[in-house]
C-alpha cells in the first residue's frame, strides 16, 4: 500500500474493487495471485447498468450516505490518480 493510500485509509476511506465483465472464476484466480489490499466483489449486469459502467476501469466515489459524488472511466480519466485523490479530498 502506498503512503497516499494509507493516508486515506486512516481517514476511513474503504476501497472496494468490483470485478465486472469477466468470468467470476477467472477473476477469483487473478485476485488470489495478486497482492492488492482491497475488498473484492463481483458485479452482474444489474450493477453495471445501475451505475452506468460501460468500460473498465471505472472509478466511482460514494459519500458516507452512499450517494455517487464522482465517477470517471478509462475513457474520461485524464488526471489519473491525482484526479481521484482530489475528488476524495472534496468528499472528505
Amino acid at each position: 500500500m502506498s503512503p497516499r493510500e494509507a493516508e486515506y485509509k486512516a481517514k476511513g476511506v474503504e476501497i472496494l474493487a468490483i470485478n465486472a465483465f469477466e468470468d467470476v472464476a477467472d477473476g477469483k484466480a487473478w485476485i488470489a495471485s495478486s497482492d492488492l489490499d482491497l475488498h473484492w466483489a463481483f458485479a452482474d449486469e444489474s450493477f453495471t447498468s445501475a451505475f452506468g459502467v460501460e468500460t473498465v476501469p471505472t472509478q466511482i466515489i460514494l459519500d458516507r450516505e452512499g450517494k455517487v459524488v464522482w465517477t470517471s472511466s478509462l475513457t474520461s480519466l485524464a488526471g489519473g490518480a491525482d484526479e481521484l485523490f482530489a475528488a476524495l479530498d472534496d468528499v472528505l
